[in-house]
């Protein structure tokens, strides 16, 4: 019997992954939707949400409204339905180019923003612990002495024996690389950008990995094991400023990092992640506890779930310097980027210590909050952070904010919640203890894909299927029209459309002893490259056997096919997974 995975159905997501699982067979690739098929739906989508006819015409100022009546709500449907209207178009995406770009524009103004805040914070608390006006604030000073305490306790002696075995590239584009060309084989065999601070970590890596060794023996001179890439680089001085999507109002900003700088930064988060691990923070289940947490605040009211606005941003360098030990801040300090490269082609030296994109952003941001927040807190109280979302009593709310705001933050008050019955953190959603997380329209669907995820998240949030009269179903409806029947399997199951038992037509296998449902997923396409030393040296860093059946020093990845592929699923799973599911 094959392993079935099984995902919450808070989390319950279509995503891409490979088709390794012996227990999954390509069947064939995906076809295109109808288009009239695909019209049909668009149309019931726009008819249930009037708002996507005219997405220029979304405003903010109604959202706000309806947040506004949904936590003045007596009940836990109203507050759903009013939650959900001033969530699901939110994240919508208009295709519009002009839209586009003044989203764009927006991030860029707001980027610019924080580095003013930052430049205020810096000139306030550099040289913080000599600085007369925190030593009149006694409470402050005290509060941040306990704070870098904390942060010297997790972190310890800077574990220089363990920084190069922690490095490594990232999947995604830096400076130099392209998101079609970042691959790690690409980096490994091609990366030539580096700054000039950074420089003495690639030598020394060079050395410790041995590549500039050339000693003689019986039979010669023994060649290196590869080129040393310190040969070959230039040095750059900036990172490289995008934008990527997040609302109907402004995309979210982020650098492509220089690439070499990019590898030891993950280095240094992960050794910071490590030490965070310790302390019971981000773990591999920790976005779960999160969710558990909000739900005990809602029910109980004790706990409250915080969330800063554009917090990575507002790190300021000063803010670094006084809180961690020297020999940390110092590689931290030689591994960020000084500068970066807007958009409009102008530089702008960089107040904040770094961005998202940086290696180590997320696993700083998270010690720095966590110690902060738990010095505001008394001794054995329960705090969590992950990332920028804070969970804490709400007794000590009012300090947390006090302190964070000294220290250059704001509190975004569309997601802190201190009172009343409704809390989120980390997706979870709850009011009264109740899920009552609302779903997004992104954009209009337009493959399979979508339809999965649409159908799914409408039957999710009614908790059942939607009844005729109800403002999706006529959406439910078209959806079961578009995915073929192979493709509906148990609710909470990925990649295939959520139906009850009677509703879907599961294939018995007699020999394996179990069903199948036809899963959409997505076969990694790879060409074979005996020349590749970027394959070679990656496969001996990371000692890769993710796919089988393929010399791992000779192939590469070079996209992703759609494809149904056989999923075994057991029968007890609609049982169980139907009643968690669709019966609230």
């Amino acid at each position: 019997m094959k392993r079935v995975l099984l995902i919450p159905p808070s989390e319950a997501k279509w995503e891409l992954s490979l088709s390794t699982n012996p227990g999954r067979k390509p069947v064939q690739k995906l076809k295109p939707v109808p288009k009239h098929k695909m019209s049909a739906l668009n149309r019931a989508l726009e008819e249930a949400i009037p708002a996507l006819q005219s997405p220029a015409s979304l405003s903010s100022k109604l959202m706000d409204m309806s947040f506004q009546r949904a936590i003045q709500s007596k009940t836990c449907a109203d507050f759903k339905a009013h939650y959900l209207e001033a969530n699901i178009v939110k994240r919508f995406q208009s295709t519009d180019r002009e839209t586009a770009e003044q989203r764009s524009q927006a991030a860029i103004a707001k980027l610019l923003d924080s580095e003013v805040r930052c430049r205020v914070t810096n000139e306030a608390l550099t040289g913080m612990w000599e600085s007369a006006w925190v030593a009149n604030n006694t409470t402050f000073r005290k509060t941040m002495a306990r704070a870098r305490n904390i942060v010297r306790r997790i972190l310890g002696k800077f574990p220089w024996e363990e920084l190069p075995r922690a490095c490594n590239f990232g999947p995604g584009a830096t400076s130099e690389f392209s998101r079609k060309r970042a691959a790690l084989h690409n980096k490994w065999a091609s990366s030539a950008q580096i700054t000039a601070s950074a420089m003495p970590y690639l030598l020394a890596f060079e050395e410790w990995a041995g590549l500039d060794l050339e000693q003689p023996c019986d039979a010669g001179i023994v060649p290196r094991v590869a080129p040393r890439w310190s040969e070959n680089c230039s040095l750059v001085e900036a990172n490289k400023v995008f934008t990527v999507p997040k609302n109907f109002e402004r995309d979210r900003v982020a650098t492509k990092c220089v690439t070499w700088n990019l590898f030891f930064q993950k280095g240094v988060g992960k050794l910071i992640r490590r030490r965070l691990q310790r302390e019971k923070l981000l773990l591999a289940d920790a976005g779960e506890f999160h969710r558990v947490l909000a739900k005990l605040g809602s029910a109980t009211g004790g706990l409250a779930t915080l969330d800063l606005s554009s917090a990575s941003d507002n790190i300021a360098l000063s803010l670094v310097e006084a809180l961690l030990p020297q020999d940390w801040y110092q590689v931290i300090l030689d591994l960020r980027e000084e500068w970066g490269l807007l958009p409009d082609g102008n530089y702008v030296r960089w107040e904040k210590v770094s961005s998202m994109g940086n290696g180590f952003t997320f696993e700083l941001e998270t010690l720095l909050f966590y110690a902060i927040v738990r010095a505001c807190c008394s001794k054995g109280s329960l705090v969590s952070l992950y990332g920028d979302d804070i969970i804490c009593p709400v007794k000590y709310v009012d300090k947390v904010v006090e302190v964070m705001s000294f220290c250059g933050f704001e509190f975004n008050r569309e997601k802190t919640f201190t009172a009343g019955p409704f809390r989120e953190s980390c997706g979870g959603h709850f009011w009264g203890g109740v899920d009552v997380k609302p779903f997004y329209i992104k954009n209009l669907p337009n493959d399979v894909v979508d339809v999965f995820n649409l159908h799914n998240d409408v039957v999710r949030w009614y908790g059942q299927y939607p009844r005729e009269g109800d403002r999706f179903f006529r959406v439910w409806q078209r959806c079961r029209e578009i995915v073929p029947r192979k493709a509906w399997g148990p609710p909470g199951l990925q990649g295939v459309l959520w139906a009850e038992w009677d509703d879907c037509r599961p294939v018995y296998h007699k020999a394996k002893q179990a069903f199948s449902v036809c899963q959409a997923s997505a076969v990694s396409v790879v060409e074979f490259d005996d020349g590749c030393v970027g394959r070679y040296l990656q496969n001996l860093w990371e000692k890769s056997d993710d796919i089988e059946d393929i010399n791992h020093s000779s192939y590469r990845e070079t996209g992703k096919e759609l494809r149904w592929v056989l999923r075994y699923v057991d029968r007890t799973q609609w049982n169980r997974v139907t009643a968690e599911t669709l019966c609230t």
